[in-house]
């Protein structure tokens, strides 16, 4: 079977030798292109194959066996690129695999050897196109090639490929010669039809296991069946739960049997039993978790499971309040997402009445606690989820006057005002929101800065709902004097624009940015009304009722050159780039740009300044390139390669070629035993592949 070529794909040879490490990285970007160079020089490529439209197939051998297949289509003009397909997780065109098939061909075509033929009922054609016919549900798809191993298949999904005609009338062949099953079985006598079943049980350990557990349930024999259930939890969750995806190394328990039984348990009326057993499992399989040691296949298996224990619940016996306080109670106690399809109990329609019961039950738990001792993080938290079901159950119930006084007590407790202040605004009840959004400020700037920020913002967001942006601006104010950034800046001129104070707190914000003295607030109540411009050195808004600029009294006013610099490329200023750069650099404000390197922050200035100031542009990037170089790694090099395609076209513009020739050829001396160098600086010649 023959791939399916795309309308402008490119048979010829010939086209292939043109190819050029440009093409190349233009294609599939410098880091599959490493990969895919490691790939086929490891001999990674095998049985590499072209079909008689001039595409290639090859096995590469990854972390498994993928089949891939490249070939070239057209661009506008003469332009031409690979496109491949890959059964590889990543499954995209341009992958490592792609590449290592590419070089792998033209280093054949180098060396003048011939290239076998693909067949058109290459089983790989079917692995690229097969693949992707099953997972648009084409019929017949399981019965194809009943060799192939099932470890090799890999769970990717790419894009939908029409499944060819020849393929799938292939597999409605299979089809119908083994006909239909159940109307095989029906044509069976009794004692046939018991003599098939029997057979497969001695078979198929699976097929014994399920056949006695329906015996023993016909006849009654519940108890048996539930202690061997009991007994199957007790192995299973005492497994150590650990598997390396690289090496294949460990394994991890396989919870697909247990929830066939409790699916059993289920469908014979044993719902009581099964919740008892879900309790179990839940117990034993949150320490299991814990000390797993996989990517979730684990806790994916228990929570499976307990699908079909929170099924039961609706069929149980329990009263309505109980079933709800059954899965409250396990809600509660999971930290590792195990509650799958809870929801099928709590989205039903319950009585109020059973939401109440259950509101007084988990009232008189949060009664029954210790108050939080101090700032202990855990026990306000185990509190609050506890709290927040209570809320949840009095709502339900209608019981909706109780829920604010019981917020208001457990602020003070655990620090919970940011859920006290949102179900005051809810309610309208603003000034009291604002009022408790202040005290908790006070009270929780010290220990618990994520909460008091969060009250901050919600003062911020009722007063934008005011339309009071003179306040929402000094807010804002406070929040970039804190932590100035170029995004702070941003929402700070933005707030300062709506309140018709743009362009003075825009003149001191950068005086502060390269200062490091934050303005003194206006007076209480100037900033309500903007009068007549005043000098742009003022400082129009006030300090809100917040403030924190009190926490930097005493602390050493320091500028912030790298928000200015980062404010000076985004408004492309190459003159002010290149200033604050020089005092980025000349001062003790490197440590400031902590989340550039050298490298990236030198490359944006070189970028940023190469039309105006060239010859420091030139500098930056030979800095930049050399770096690299020292580093003395294939990673580090071609990290460099963009550098060196900058620094040669800015010559090339200066019509300074002589200077990047000589360049070039100081490097290849310097480093003349760097083979892994000598290549990448090969590819900046722009020469064809086979050539090099």
């Amino acid at each position: 079977m023959a791939a399916s070529k795309p309308p402008n794909a490119i048979s010829s040879a010939a086209r292939w030798r043109e190819l050029t490490w440009d093409d190349l990285e233009e294609w599939t970007g410098s880091r599959s292109l490493a990969k895919g160079r490691g790939y086929q020089r490891s001999g990674h490529v095998r049985d590499l194959a072209c079909s008689a439209e001039g595409v290639l197939l090859a096995w590469v051998q990854g972390t498994q066996r993928y089949a891939t297949q490249v070939e070239l289509i057209a661009e506008s003009g003469e332009r031409v690129r690979p496109f491949s397909r890959c059964t590889c997780p990543l499954s995209t065109d341009g992958c490592k695999h792609g590449v290592a098939v590419v070089l792998a061909y033209l280093e054949t075509l180098k060396r003048g050897e011939a290239v076998p033929l693909a067949a058109p009922d290459d089983r790989r054609w079917r692995w690229l196109y097969g693949r992707e016919a099953e997972e648009a549900g084409e019929e017949g798809f399981d019965d194809v090639e009943e060799d192939w191993e099932e470890e090799e298949w890999t769970t990717t999904r790419r894009s939908r490929e029409r499944f060819p005609k020849a393929l799938r009338a292939s597999c409605a062949e299979k089809i119908k010669e083994s006909g239909n099953i159940r109307e095989y079985l029906e044509g069976l006598s009794a004692a046939e039809l018991v003599a098939c079943v029997t057979q497969l049980a001695e078979r198929y350990s699976e097929v014994a296991r399920e056949l006695k557990n329906r015996a023993a349930l016909a006849r009654g024999e519940t108890g048996e069946l539930i202690r061997q259930v009991r007994k199957e939890i007790r192995r299973l969750t005492a497994q150590l739960a650990w598997y390396n995806h690289w090496t294949g190394e460990g394994e991890y328990p396989d919870y697909s049997d247990l929830k066939n039984r409790f699916k059993q348990l289920l469908e014979n009326g044993q719902a009581d039993a099964l919740l008892e057993l879900g309790e179990t499992l839940f117990r034993t399989g949150q320490q299991q978790v814990e000390s797993s040691h996989d990517e979730g296949e684990t806790a994916s298996g228990i929570a499976d499971c307990l699908t079909i224990v929170f099924q039961a619940v609706l069929a149980s016996s329990l009263p309505d309040a109980r079933k709800l306080l059954y899965v409250i109670d396990m809600m509660l106690c999971d930290e590792y997402n195990l509650c799958h399809g809870v929801e099928s109990v709590l989205d039903r329609s319950w009585p109020a009445a059973a939401w109440s019961e259950a509101a007084d039950e988990l009232t008189r738990r949060l009664r029954a606690l210790p108050k939080p001792r101090g700032n202990d993080f855990h026990e306000c938290y185990q509190r609050n989820k506890l709290t927040d079901w209570l809320i949840d159950c009095l709502r339900h119930a209608g019981r909706d006057q109780e829920v604010l006084p019981l917020c208001e007590e457990e602020a003070r407790l655990t620090h919970s005002y940011p859920r006290l202040v949102t179900y005051l605004i809810e309610a309208g009840r603003l000034e009291e929101a604002k009022r408790w959004a202040c005290e908790g400020i006070k009270r929780t700037e010290k220990h618990w800065a994520g909460i008091a920020q969060q009250l901050r913002d919600q003062m911020r967001e009722l007063a934008e709902h005011e339309g009071d942006w003179a306040n929402v601006a000094a807010m804002r104010a406070e929040e970039f004097f804190k932590h100035p950034s170029l995004n702070s800046l941003h929402q700070l001129q933005e707030a300062a624009d709506k309140a018709g104070w743009g362009p003075e707190v825009r003149a001191a914000a950068l005086r502060f940015l390269e200062t490091g003295v934050c303005p003194t607030p206006a007076p209480s109540g100037l900033a309500k009304k903007p009068p007549r411009r005043k000098a742009a050195s003022a400082w129009p808004l006030p300090a809100p009722a917040d403030s924190i600029r009190s926490a930097q009294t005493g602390v050493e006013a320091k500028p912030h050159f790298h928000v200015l610099l980062e404010l000076a490329l985004e408004e492309k200023r190459p003159d002010d780039v290149l200033r604050w750069y020089d005092k980025l650099t000349a001062g003790q404000q490197r440590h400031s740009f902590a989340r550039y390197g050298d490298a990236f922050l030198r490359g944006e200035v070189a970028d940023a300044i190469a039309a105006t100031h060239p010859d420091r542009a030139i500098m930056f990037y030979q800095q930049i390139i050399e770096r690299h170089i020292a580093q003395t790694s294939p990673s580090a090099y071609e990290a460099a390669r963009p550098f060196l395609r900058k620094l040669r076209d800015l010559l090339q513009r200066l019509n300074r070629q002589t200077e990047w020739t000589r360049y070039l050829a100081q490097l290849r001396d310097t480093n003349r035993r760097k083979r892994r160098l000598l290549e990448v600086l090969d590819r900046l010649d722009n020469r064809r592949i086979v050539d090099g």
